[in-house]
């Protein structure tokens, strides 16, 4: 006769379930209240898969209480910490409005605990969750019935680990299957599995064997400089060009500088940032190369062999200079890698602030006008530039305008006071990026060696500012990710001029440069070209957003594609009509031309075999 279970054991498994469902559809309702953006909302109209999901969360929770009954302790430490996890999970989930993606941790994991990173991962929870987690930790504790479902041990029975492992198969086939597409942990794991998947597109094995190098590019007439004028590289911190020859509601102007300035130099209207961070983003500037789908090239390929634009520099006669803002110059590996790839100094302005000027810092850090002027009285120390023996090429990274824009002083507010969402706290940091560039000109006007100076001002790389509803730079493939400004000034030499109808990036940067001075090289990897003296004019531009499942673009100006590496699904937009990327026009759009792009990722595919192979470059 088969023994009919206690009404103890009801009861504990009662208390379990109970506490799945309620902690499960709290947190839909959780995410749910979000805005219209978040495909999440459609979940009501989907019932059954919300109780998949609801269901597959129940079979996990129920497999450990299962499987574990002779590990009391242990098992109800697992259980509080999925239900911590869970939570963080949701967290992010709603302040992102994406699920979390594994990529994120995994390409970030070096920073994690710096304190700066802390405080974006708990403002990316928020403080909700943590508070139902704690409702649900003093649940567990003074409920009966639940602290026995946690914590009670018990002998495991053969019918247990039966139940046991069949519970635990029902929640991986649910969750594989896609069936339980808003159990926060099964995506989760999801993505995990496809970021460890081998990527066929990566294999170039047969066609490039090692030792082959197919990027480098030995040049006819190589030519030394025609001139050494100095190099000024300013990008500014997550530079969204949405707010340039704009005004606010109240008909204020946000960055009068900077637009004033548009005239005097070359202006391209549609400039990109190859990816969407700032190490990946000077990756592509300084090699003109593309940055890697996978990890960040100053950590994961650190003794790969390039050539770097300051290399370059340094071997015709100029030193070369990185200077950050923010106060750790190795955050990221950058220090390190600028030194090994042809700088001849990289470092913090923190190493020659003044005392009271940390004042001045808020947010991430220094404010971009402290960070010009002690630049240049520091630059003024240094013989060899004064003296004109060597000219400078340096890349100035600013801080201010990095996240965090909420954090802007009450008295620095400009343009909007009382800043009611992401744009207003935005382009109030911007605008005040926007006023120091003055005494960045101002500075380098005092001094009598900088008169002959190439000043280029640009982005590391975009930055989402709410256009299509999210405020966080790694989830997708819209132009507010990608395009940042580039304006090129050198007066007497390049001509102002503004162009509108062509589309460059970041790797075009160093080719420009070099065709500027009337530097060719014999040999080098550059996959950019000239922006003034185009090789291959309207050639499309490459675009990586390495998280999320990977979103890959190319811009053939005016239109757009996207493909979703994770998924499969292609965009198509046409910028010029639609440029706030609102119609996907994919199925109405000729196969040929998407045949095309789909053939252009091939590039991102190669430079990614290249970089795992370390075949960019022999020294």
């Amino acid at each position: 006769m088969t023994e009919k279970p206690s009404k103890k054991s009801v009861g504990v498994y009662g208390a379990l379930l109970g506490l799945v469902a309620f902690f499960f559809f709290t947190d839909m309702f959780y995410i749910n209240i979000r805005s219209g953006i978040d495909p999440y909302l459609d979940a009501w109209r989907m019932p059954h898969l919300v109780l998949l999901s609801g269901a597959a969360l129940a079979a996990l929770f129920v497999s450990i209480r299962l499987l574990l009954g002779s590990f009391g302790p242990l098992r109800g430490a697992l259980l509080l910490g999925i239900l911590s996890f869970y939570q963080g999970l949701t967290g992010y989930h709603y302040v992102t409005k994406t699920p979390f993606d594994f990529s994120v941790m995994a390409y970030n994991a070096d920073i994690a605990f710096n304190t700066e990173s802390l405080v974006i991962i708990y403002e990316s929870i928020g403080e909700l969750p943590l508070l139902f987690l704690a409702g649900y930790i003093l649940l567990v504790s003074f409920w009966r019935p639940l602290r026995a479902a946690f914590f009670r041990s018990e002998p495991v029975a053969w019918r247990s680990l039966g139940s046991g492992s069949a519970a635990i198969c029902l929640y991986l086939a649910l969750t594989a299957s896609g069936l339980a597409p808003h159990d926060e942990l099964g995506q989760f794991l999801r993505s995990i599995v496809t970021f460890h998947r081998n990527a066929d597109q990566y294999r170039f094995a047969e066609q490039y064997p090692a030792g082959t190098y197919p990027f480098v590019v030995t040049e006819a007439a190589p030519t030394t400089p025609a001139r050494t004028p100095h190099i000024f590289l300013i990008e500014i911190e997550s530079f969204n060009p949405r707010f340039i020859e704009k005004k606010s509601a109240a008909g204020q102007e946000i960055m009068p500088v900077f637009s004033g300035l548009i005239p005097q130099g070359l202006y391209v209207d549609h400039f990109y940032g190859n990816t969407v961070q700032s190490s990946k983003g000077q990756f592509a500037t300084l090699f003109s190369l593309l940055p890697s789908i996978r990890q960040k090239e100053f950590i994961r390929h650190a003794n790969n062999h390039f050539l770097s634009l300051a290399a370059l520099l340094r071997d015709n006669g100029y030193t070369s200079w990185f200077v950050k803002a923010y106060k750790n110059v190795t955050f990221d590996n950058t220090g390190v890698f600028a030194l090994k790839n042809g700088f001849d100094r990289a470092f913090s302005i923190h190493e020659v602030l003044k005392e009271g000027d940390t004042a001045h810092s808020w947010g991430w850090g220094i404010e971009d006008q402290l960070f010009y002027r002690r630049f240049f009285e520091h630059l003024d120390t240094r013989d060899e530039i004064v003296s004109r023996k060597k000219p400078l090429f340096v890349l100035l990274h600013t801080v201010m305008n990095h996240m965090k824009f909420n954090k802007t002083p009450q008295e620095l507010r400009h343009i909007y006071p009382d800043p009611q969402d992401m744009a207003e706290n935005f382009a109030n940091t911007i605008h005040l990026s926007d006023q120091h560039l003055t005494i960045f000109f101002e500075e380098m006007k005092k001094r009598d060696y900088l008169k002959d100076s190439i000043v280029i001002i640009t982005g590391d790389h975009g930055f989402t500012t709410a256009e299509h509803g999210y405020e966080h730079n790694e989830l997708y493939y819209y132009e507010e990710f990608f395009r940042t400004p580039f304006l090129l000034i050198y007066p007497g030499v390049v001509a102002p001029q503004r162009i509108a109808d062509i589309a460059y990036s970041q790797i075009d940067i160093a080719p420009t440069i070099l065709d500027i001075i009337g530097l060719t090289p014999a040999k080098h990897h550059f996959r950019g070209q000239s922006m003034l003296h185009p090789k291959e004019p309207g050639r499309p531009v490459l675009l990586i957003q390495p998280y999320n499942g990977t979103f890959l673009g190319v811009v053939d100006y005016p239109m757009k594609y996207v493909r979703h590496v994770r998924t499969g699904e292609e965009f198509v937009y046409d910028l010029e009509r639609d440029p706030q990327e609102t119609d996907n026009i994919v199925a109405t759009t000729d196969p040929s031309l998407i045949d095309r792009w789909r053939g252009l990722l091939r590039d991102i595919y190669l430079n990614q075999y290249l970089l795992e192979t370390n075949q960019v470059w022999l020294k």
